[in-house]
């Protein structure tokens, strides 16, 4: 399911994660009930606890948030991540489940990378980009990076773990396809997402010497491709930017990306096959050796980028925290330029302002346009972190932390884990997990199922228990329950059903919201009756609000349209849209003075906003 997930935009839309929420739900509930003595690691339970308190945090949050439907939203998504960690708690149990779960989320990068691949050598996959970077599968550049920075770690594990050294060729290979397909992204999010997951997935298991050589490997197959794979982007300024890149720039990188895999899935058979002419004691001293090598190589290579590379790094702080844009840089990998800090540093401020129970879950944006001071338009600060400080408090910076704790905590597990005991499975799903961790951290793809969800999906692998430690059921699960398990069993089963009544009626009144919206222009009237029920199930979401007035304003009802508006406006008061909305009212309606009052309302929620100003300046 998660692994299909490219082709419906990562599942980002209420209308597909929705579905699938119910439907993880119904599963859990079946493996609640078929699951006679479940056992957990004391990893699993301390990030059960943290995702729990999370999903508590942001129901509580509704108490008070300023959004109270964004609140809902979030709640509901936290619902679908906790239902996929139950599933792998409760579901996986053997190591060949696990591996089938990590490389059935590993194709999804590598049939999307290959794909573009073929596409590009055949003269098409021009719509593929945006401003000259990879935007499909996704929709969304920085998202389709995060696929294929995670996507590729299965791999990486299969290359090491693989029994046959073909496999374990075609598998690199498979790999430095996938890496150099994220170049063409251009995004920056993608470097501390590979570094940080390289260093600890190299640091948390044995086999570091031949982890590290593959990575190398990998790593000099993008360096060979760099010079076609960074033209896409650099080719031309930055007006031709806007424009898709041509067919003879496409087919030159997919053929060196392609050939540069190829070559390193060669390598490493032949490397392969050398070492295994040497006899057992031999080849460990080589490895030694070797390891020894790449260890002080690595410590002198960062030495000299850490003296060296000083200047340049201080430059490009200043370029980050000056907001402004840099559009001549040649590659966006060494330009640290944009607006993130400035969404950060609101994130920082609203954290501040409500440090223990933060705006409330989703709400990020009910002080953002206010404190902004950039054009951008965003609900989340691209910073995991930081949208748990300033939405959530004191109380979600802990939860994360226990999660994400508990999980990496586990990468180190010695024993007790199955992950300890597969080192296909925990190269792969620690890989996947501190790359969408990293990623996340400076960028929005936890609002992504399709992408988080897998992440949760790795997480989960790395705390489930050894095949050892797991109780066998007796057949047909009829195993008589003690009552601390029964009144365990009652909790969860009525906590899930809570939560699909959750996602269940926002869903429905989101899908009734969006059939009204869609009605408006054929036909007002009969739009106005499905909102009003969208209305009666969601009275929080002002999107349903906005498309009834609209509904009242077009059969001429002023008033009910007036009201309408009013009703948003009192149920987000901090929201600029509402007295917008009012101002554009009352324009039509040819109230100029009501309209400059509710403009500069507008104006005071929204500062910087261009056509706010100018509304106000016409009147």
């Amino acid at each position: 399911m998660l692994a299909a997930s490219p082709v419906a935009d990562g599942y980002f839309g209420f209308d597909w994660w929705g579905v699938i929420a119910l439907g993880v739900m119904v599963l859990v509930v079946g493996l609640l009930a078929g699951v006679a003595r479940p056992a957990f690691t004391r990893h699993a339970v301390a990030a059960s606890v943290g995702l729990g308190l999370l999903l508590a945090l942001s129901a509580a949050s509704l108490l008070w948030a300023e959004s109270k439907d964004s609140a809902w939203t979030e709640v509901n998504r936290l619902a679908l991540y906790g239902a996929l960690f139950a599933v792998v708690l409760l579901a996986v149990r053997d190591r060949r489940t696990g591996r089938v779960v990590v490389l059935m989320l590993g194709s999804a990068a590598l049939l999307a990378s290959a794909w573009l691949c073929v596409s590009f050598l055949l003269g098409s996959g021009q719509g593929a980009f945006l401003t000259r970077r990879l935007n499909a599968p996704i929709g969304y550049i920085n998202g389709t990076a995060c696929l294929l920075a995670m996507g590729a770690w299965p791999w990486i594990a299969c290359a090491e773990a693989a029994s046959r050294r073909l496999a374990r060729a075609g598998a690199l290979a498979a790999a430095s396809l996938i890496a150099g397909m994220l170049v063409l992204t251009q995004s920056r999010a993608v470097v501390p997402a590979m570094v940080l997951s390289a260093v600890l997935v190299v640091l948390c298991t044995g086999g570091r010497t031949g982890r590290a050589i593959n990575l190398i490997l990998i790593a000099a197959s993008v360096a060979v491709a760099l010079p076609w794979t960074l033209a896409v982007y650099s080719t031309g300024g930055a007006a031709d930017r806007l424009l898709m890149p041509s067919q003879g720039l496409l087919r030159a990188a997919a053929a060196m990306i392609l050939v540069a895999a190829l070559g390193a899935g060669l390598i490493c058979w032949a490397l392969s096959r050398l070492a295994g002419r040497l006899d057992h004691g031999r080849r460990a001293q080589v490895r030694r050796r070797v390891g020894r090598t790449l260890a002080v190589a690595t410590l002198l290579v960062l030495a000299v980028v850490l003296v060296v590379g000083a200047p340049f790094v201080s430059r490009q702080y200043r370029a980050f925290t000056a907001l402004r844009v840099n559009q001549s840089a040649a590659t966006r990998f060494t330009d640290a330029s944009g607006y993130r800090y400035d969404l950060w540093r609101v994130a920082v401020r609203e954290f501040e302002q409500n440090e223990l129970g933060g705006l409330g879950a989703g709400n990020y944006d009910a002080e953002y346009y206010r404190l902004r001071r950039n054009p951008e338009y965003v609900t989340v600060p691209h910073s995991l972190e930081l949208q748990m400080a300033a939405e959530l408090g004191v109380g979600g910076i802990i939860a994360l932390v226990l999660f994400c704790g508990a999980v990496l905590a586990a990468c180190w597990a010695r024993g007790g884990t199955l992950a300890s005991q597969d080192r296909l499975i925990k190269v792969a799903a620690a890989g996947m997990f501190v790359a969408w961790l990293a990623d996340t951290s400076v960028d929005w793809t936890y609002d992504i199922p399709g992408l988080a969800g897998a992440a949760i999906l790795a997480a989960g692998l790395l705390v489930v228990p050894a095949p050892s430690s797991v109780g066998h059921d007796a057949p047909g699960a009829a195993r008589a329950r003690s009552r601390r398990a029964q009144g365990g069993l009652v909790l969860a089963l009525t906590v899930v059903a809570l939560l699909a009544a959750s996602v269940g009626r926002q869903y429905v009144a989101t899908r009734l919201g969006e059939a009204g919206a869609a009605e408006l222009t054929r036909s007002p009237r009969a739009s106005i009756g499905t909102l009003e029920e969208a209305e009666k199930l969601d009275p929080f979401s002002l999107p349903t609000l906005y498309s009834l007035a609209a509904a009242y304003a077009r059969e001429d009802n002023y008033a009910r349209a007036r009201d309408t508006l009013l009703v948003a406006e009192s149920r987000e008061p901090e929201n600029y849209v509402p007295p917008a909305l009012l101002g554009d009212l009352a324009t039509r309606r040819g109230d100029a003075a009501l309209a400059l009052r509710e403009y500069r309302r507008a104006t005071a929620l929204n500062p910087t906003d261009p056509e706010l100003r100018q509304a106000v300046t016409e009147r």
